[in-house]
């Protein structure tokens, strides 16, 4: 039986905009398995009657409230996201999922903040959690945007300090380097009074081998050469990279009805590839010549600097979150390939700038029952690739892009809702002699309806997704003697329709379902070329351009979240997924399953908890010419043990050695001038991989007003 805590609050309930402003005046509706009382007027307290989690379903976001009883056995935020209904969190790798998709983003207070230091953040300081499902605006195009709104009375400072190394033994990754990857993390929020200061640092690398075979055939040339599989101990390919990320973002809380943040945030890194293989070639089906290949692939002093400026707050009845952000990008990409007597590089200097500002307003109509939401977001972006050497122009693209969008949505009562959403997307472009302008339509609809143990949902939405910079430049280079790869600047944006529907069941059970129709997909296609080749002399070649086509998928998901006496934990996603691609008369296809789940014991006697977790890892690319996947099991036993009243934290973790299901990566590519067949062995080099992880969490001054009301006093958050 849930025990009942009976308490009077002032409640602040959050504006529509992502539930970040201060709305007062509104009824207060929780839906659920919980018995609530409301009121209307700004000055009266709403009576609260909890049974566990409380959660208020209005239009397509849901708000939880943080009870003593959500923050249980949490000792960060993604602990606490995990307890949202249709969220799967998994505690030692930090994946999240939402409907089982990982297409989310996360927010403190409406801030973009790194997702990683909001998934650590101290549950403590969160007042609730808003999920909108299939946002429109500024973040049309996630499945879900995950909003922590921080108590308006907190104050202290909290952080953690996290070093991590993963270990792959019996020389699965390269003799003398059994070490994979590492990172070293320090996060520090200090707020106090209107104030609120946070800092991210983070250091990682990896140095991680794998072996690769391929067979590659050139019909139009009468060419094919080979790559035999290395030995596991002796890796053909092997991946070092370095990266620094450093943020910081500045709160302050003009009035209750105003506030402004501040972000900055510099991330240096390198990226260095080395692929060296046995090539046997052959002429018309004839052994022609043994030799090795080298390839390399470099970014080198990659710099990305970025700022970022928001306001949030209500004028008059309007609630507005505002925002203009400045990025710039440098880097050198150098790519090479040689063999024998040939060589060919690839060097480029890449450069670009991104400005972007807009504003989401929202107020309601009829007590709140009708909320009508505007959004308007502009891009300017520069774009331009020089070459390396001799700094000699290549291409480059200057591009704006406008997003508008306006929404309804109605709720005139707090078991359903409608909602639909109208606007436009241009996207205008100019590379070289070449410019144009494309407009296509927002549009979206949603539904929801709830009851004490069901809720249902179903949404459209029709958005798009503009061309990638280096996809759109007319500029084209040999990156291999019989492989020509160019950009192109007449591509138009990609147009998505997706439908999705999500039923929840008693908290604990969500099945959900989802279709994507894309029109004007990007695909790389090859076709037969002729021309100049490298060697000198004119011939036939294999052309790489990208061209508009169509795709097509649809994914079913089940997703289970539910504690047992007290002490296990069980939590599962599962889902089926179909991917297709087609142009002209061109096709391909693949269906492929997936599941995580883990079970935890939490032993609070002893501060310790056991995992043992699982995963059917897949990966899966479908392009008109290609298909590439591979499928295998993954078992792991951990043990997390706290000390010093839980500041430290020791995971230690093992993956199992055996697998049921052992379906490597594979990719097929089929074309008139190419086709290749390419496996690689990474998901063997994982296996009686070791990991261990420290973290250590501080905190301090923490504070929460106490509401005393009526000779009773809770304090729901202590």
């Amino acid at each position: 039986m849930y025990k009942l805590f009976l308490i009077t609050f002032i409640c602040c309930l959050f504006g529509h905009a992502y539930g970040t402003e201060l709305n007062h005046g509104l009824p207060l509706t929780f839906v659920g398995n919980d018995t609530v009382t409301t009121q209307s007027k700004v000055d009266t307290l709403p009576d609260l009657v909890i049974s566990k989690n409380i959660v208020e379903h209005s239009g397509r976001t849901d708000t939880y409230l943080v009870t003593k009883a959500m923050r249980e056995n949490t000792h960060d935020a993604g602990d606490l996201i995990g307890k949202i209904d249709g969220m799967h969190y998994h505690p030692l790798s930090k994946e999240l999922k939402y409907l089982g998709s990982g297409n989310v983003i996360l927010l403190v207070d409406s801030i973009e903040k790194d997702s990683e230091y909001i998934k650590r953040l101290n549950p403590n300081r969160f007042l609730k959690i808003n999920v909108t499902n299939n946002p429109s605006g500024r973040y049309a195009g996630y499945d879900a945007v995950i909003n922590l709104v921080t108590k308006p009375t907190y104050e202290g400072y909290d952080g953690a300090l996290l070093s991590e190394v993963n270990i792959r033994t019996g020389n699965r990754n390269k003799k003398g380097q059994p070490v994979s990857n590492w990172r070293d993390i320090l996060e520090a929020t200090y707020t106090r009074n209107d104030w609120n200061f946070a800092f991210s640092g983070n250091y990682s690398g990896a140095r991680e081998g794998e072996g690769v075979m391929s067979r590659t055939s050139y019909p139009l040339n009468g060419y094919s050469q080979e790559t035999p599989m290395p030995p596991l101990k002796d890796p053909n390919k092997f991946t070092r990279q370095n990266s620094v990320s450093l943020k910081f973002w500045s709160d302050y809380r003009i009035s209750n009805r105003h506030s402004i943040s501040l972000g900055i945030s510099a991330a240096p890194s390198s990226f260095n590839m080395s692929h060296e293989s046995d090539i046997f070639t052959y002429i018309n089906g004839e052994l022609n010549d043994h030799e090795l290949q080298k390839s390399r692939e470099r970014n080198k002093d990659l710099l990305v600097l970025g700022a970022i400026l928001q306001y949030r707050g209500k004028v008059g009845k309007w609630s507005l979150n505002a925002a203009a952000q400045y990025s710039s990008t440098t880097y050198d990409r150098l790519n090479s390939i040689s063999r024998n007597n040939f060589n060919i590089d690839d060097f480029r200097h890449i450069s670009s700038n991104f400005l972007w500002g807009g504003m989401d307003a929202s107020r309601g109509f009829f007590k709140s029952k009708l909320i009508l939401s505007l959004s308007d977001y502009a891009t300017w972006i520069k774009y331009r690739e020089e070459d390396y050497t001799t700094r000699q122009f290549l291409s480059s693209s200057n591009n704006f892009r406008n997003r508008f969008m306006a929404s309804l949505q109605y709720s005139p009562s707090r078991n359903w809702s409608i909602g639909a959403d109208a606007g436009l997307n241009i996207a205008h472009s100019g590379s070289g002699s070449i410019y144009s302008t494309h407009v296509t339509p927002r549009l979206g609809m949603n539904a929801m309806w709830t009851s004490s143990k069901i809720m249902v949902r179903l949404n459209y939405l029709a958005s798009t997704r503009n061309v990638p910079l280096s996809q759109q430049q007319d500029f084209g280079t040999f990156t291999d003697s019989l492989i020509f790869r160019e950009g192109n600047p007449n591509l138009s944006p990609a147009l998505t329709h997706r439908i999705n529907a999500m039923v929840n069941i008693l908290r604990v059970f969500t099945i959900s379902g989802q279709y994507t129709r894309t029109s004007n997909a990007i695909f790389e296609i090859a076709t037969a070329g002729y021309g100049l080749r490298p060697d000198g002399n004119e011939g036939d070649f294999a052309l790489f351009s990208y061209r508009n086509a169509s795709s097509s998928s649809w994914k079913g998901n089940i997703s289970f979240n539910k504690t047992f006496r007290e002490k296990w934990t069980l939590s599962l996603s599962a889902s089926i997924r179909r991917e297709e691609a087609s142009f002209e008369n061109l096709s391909e296809a693949k269906t492929i399953p997936e599941y995580d789940w883990y079970l935890m014991y939490n032993n609070n006697t002893y501060a310790l908890q056991a995992y043992l977790s699982s995963s059917l890892q897949t990966s899966l690319v479908v392009t008109p010419q290609q298909l590439g996947w591979s499928q295998y099991d993954g078992y792991s036993l951990s043990v997390v043990k706290f000390l010093f009243s839980y500041k430290l934290q020791i995971v230690a973790m093992w993956r199992l050695p055996f697998r049921f299901i052992k379906d490597p990566y594979r990719s097929d590519f089929k074309s008139p001038a190419y086709v290749s067949y390419l496996s690689a062995d990474s998901y063997l080099r994982s296996e009686n991989q070791l990991a261990l992880t420290l973290v250590w969490r501080f905190s301090g001054g923490k504070k929460t007003r106490k509401y005393d009301r009526q000779s009773e006093s809770v304090d729901l958050f202590e």
